[in-house]
Order: C-alpha cells, then sequence, then structure tokens
C-alpha cells in the first residue's frame, strides 16, 4: 500500500519470535506500549513460536496490560507494514473490537486479531478535469476532419464546376449561366448535407493524429460574388458576339473565359472555407461533450472493473498465519465468528465502487490505491497455541 504519511502511531511491534522481549517490555514498561494496539510479526507462521513463553506473555497482558492494550494483532513479516497501515486507516476512529474484551471457556481474553490482506490496486481510475475548450493541437485536428469531410463531399460543386469550365470551353454564355446557377445550387446543398451530419463526422474526428494541413482564412464571400457575377457577365457579353465578330473577339472571349473561372474558384474556396469554419464553430463543443462523455464511460469502466477485484481479493483472502480459529470454545457464541473484511481507498472512489462482498468502506486520504483487510477478531491464545506442544 503506498502511504501518504508514513507515522504509524498506534503500534508497539515485536516479533513473535522474541516474545520474551515483548512480554518484559509489557510487565516492566506497560505504559509504553505506543498506543492500544500490539502487532506481533509472524514469519509465516506461528508454528515456531514456544507455548510456554506465548502463555507467559499473555499472561503479561491480562496482568500488566489490559487498560492500555486494546488488541494484539497478528500479521505476517512480510506484509506488515500494508496491513498495518490498512488497520490503522480502519480502526483509527473506532473501537479494534469490543470481542476483546469477552473471555473464551478458560477465562482468556479473546484479544487476538489475525489480519491479512491485499493490494488491489496501486493507483485509483481518476476523470480528466472538464475543459470546455480544446488545445492548439485538437483544433488543428479538428479543421483537418472537417476540411477533408467538405472536400469528400463536394462532388456536386466539382461537377457544377465542370460544367463552367465546358461553357467556357463551347464559348456558351447560356450554360455559363446554367453551370453558376447549378453551383450556387450545389454549394447550398453542400453546407446542409455537412450541418446534418456534423455529429457523425465530430465522432469519427481523432485527435490523437497529427493535422495534415489547414484551408485559406477565410475572406469575404459577398465581394467574390460580385466579382464571379461581373466576369460572367463580360463572358456573356464578350460570347454572345456572332458571325465574324466573334471571330476576332475570340482573344477577348477567352480572357473573359479565364477570368469567369478564376472568380468561379476563389468564389468555391472562400464559401468552403466559410462553411469549414462554420462547421467548426458548432464542431467544437460536440466534441468537448463526446471527448468527456468518453471520460466518463472509461471512468465507469476502470470502476467496474476495480470493483470486482476488489470483490475477488477479498474472497480470496485465506489465513496463512497456522491460526485455528476453530479451537477456541466461547461461552457467548456458538462457532466462529466470521472474519471481518475492510476496503481502504480515498472517498471519491470508494463511494461508487460497487461490492458484492460484505465490507466496511474505509474512506481515507492517507494512502493511493485500494486495499483489502481482512480480520479474524475474537482469537484467544488458544487459537495460537492448539496445534503446539509444549
Amino acid at each position: 500500500m503506498s502511504r501518504k504519511t508514513s507515522q504509524l502511531t498506534k503500534f508497539a511491534e515485536f516479533d513473535i519470535a522474541d516474545l520474551d522481549s515483548a512480554t518484559k517490555s509489557i510487565t516492566q514498561n506497560p505504559g509504553n506500549l505506543g498506543g492500544k494496539w500490539i502487532a506481533l510479526r509472524v514469519d509465516g507462521s506461528v508454528a515456531g513460536i514456544d507455548s510456554a513463553e506465548f502463555e507467559a506473555f499473555d499472561e503479561a497482558l491480562a496482568e500488566h496490560g489490559a487498560d492500555n492494550v486494546d488488541v494484539v494483532l497478528i500479521v505476517d513479516s512480510k506484509e506488515s507494514s500494508e496491513v498495518l497501515a490498512a488497520w490503522e486507516a480502519a480502526k483509527t476512529d473506532a473501537p479494534a473490537s469490543v470481542l476483546a474484551k469477552l473471555p473464551d471457556v478458560d477465562g482468556k481474553a479473546c484479544r487476538y486479531v489475525a489480519l491479512t490482506g491485499k493490494q488491489v490496486a496501486d493507483s485509483l481510475p481518476t476523470k480528466d478535469s472538464d475543459e470546455d475548450q480544446l488545445s492548439d493541437k485538437d483544433r488543428k485536428a479538428l479543421r483537418t476532419g472537417i476540411t477533408n469531410f467538405v472536400r469528400e463531399n463536394a462532388e456536386d460543386v466539382r461537377g457544377a464546376r465542370a460544367e463552367i469550365q465546358a461553357a467556357v470551353t463551347e464559348q456558351s454564355a447560356a450554360k455559363a449561366f446554367s453551370g453558376s446557377l447549378a453551383l450556387d445550387s450545389a454549394t447550398d446543398r453542400l453546407q446542409v448535407t455537412c450541418e446534418s451530419s456534423l455529429e457523425d463526422v465530430v465522432a469519427e474526428i481523432d485527435l490523437s493524429s497529427d493535422p495534415t494541413g489547414t484551408p485559406d482564412n477565410p475572406v469575404v464571400v459577398e465581394k467574390l460574388q460580385t466579382e464571379r457575377d461581373s466576369a460572367l457577365s463580360e463572358f456573356a457579353a464578350a460570347s454572345s458576339k456572332g458571325g465574324f465578330g466573334k471571330l476576332l473577339a475570340k482573344s477577348k472571349i477567352k480572357n473573359a473565359g479565364d477570368q469567369l473561372l478564376a472568380a468561379t474558384d476563389s468564389l468555391v474556396g472562400a464559401r468552403a472555407s466559410e462553411l469549414i469554419e462554420a462547421l467548426i464553430i458548432k464542431a467544437e463543443p460536440l466534441l468537448v461533450r463526446a471527448r468527456t462523455d468518453a471520460q466518463v464511460r472509461e471512468f465507469d469502466r476502470a470502476i467496474a472493473d476495480l470493483a470486482k477485484a476488489t470483490d475477488a481479493a477479498a474472497t480470496n483472502l485465506t489465513q496463512a498465519l497456522g491460526i485455528d480459529s476453530g479451537a477456541i470454545e466461547r461461552p457467548w457464541t456458538s462457532g466462529t465468528p466470521q472474519p471481518r473484511h475492510y476496503v481502504v481507498a480515498e472517498a471519491q472512489v470508494l463511494d461508487q465502487l460497487d461490492l458484492s462482498i460484505d465490507a466496511t468502506k474505509v474512506p481515507t486520504q492517507d494512502f493511493e490505491g485500494v486495499y483489502v483487510l481482512q480480520a479474524q477478531h475474537a482469537l484467544s491464545a488458544a487459537a495460537l497455541t492448539a496445534n503446539l506442544t509444549t
């Protein structure tokens, strides 16, 4: 468990292999136990402890430590820091166990608690901060995506422009007028098509890719519209002559046709830029919303996965310390009290974990990640010495 603070102030810690030192400390300095909890570190199993030394330790607690010690925690040495940190988080503001004050049939206090635990996650799912604006790179990628979409859907515009090209080649004013009207209509249809498909376009834009280019800056469309209309009129005037006059005006007709095509292309480009700029303004909030929705979905999936992992971790915890909780006879209950589970995590994530296990949620700011603690309460000395021979 990753701790944000490093002080454990509630524990007097001893190695269970050195019970003699622990007993002397309790006997000689009962007021200096370091708090209301004693932790006995076990190297793999309690099987190696000396039963006589443990009985002396238990008697010293009964005689000298009853008022100073709430419970004695049995923890695996390799996991003691993580397990004790989780216990401290769970029990700082609550009594460890009222069961510790109750005796077994031999009058021995059920003051021992066997602890085991598991780190479920080192870090917690987080939601990115909600931003109402895109970065410069995102905005460029958005521009590229919309520009490409407009270009891909401009087939009617390209067709109408080709009609004007053919009219210029044929020196036909009527066809040039017809092509220009078709071009304006195609451009209007393109705008409607792009606006109606905007949400789908936004959904497909990949902000992770590098933008490939941007269109020209928008210019005043009305001015270019006037220039196109003027060029169209000049072409019509030059090409409307017939016979020998048209032959003499061939160069003038060509120049007027070239000007008409140039003015047409400028108008098409300006209208496309204007359309793209308008679409970007409309698309940006859609993209921000889509990104936020995706982040929420990802967060919800991560929380659901974390809840499943937490359930699995708690379900699979076993007490591997060689403690026989069934060896105790308790006059105040039938059977062995079930282990309790605690889930320790930061409050904002813990509140959202939908767990199927019966566990006490422990909100804290002292740790990072999620930790599951299992506590087998109400153990007397008999549980630790049941498998020992004197």
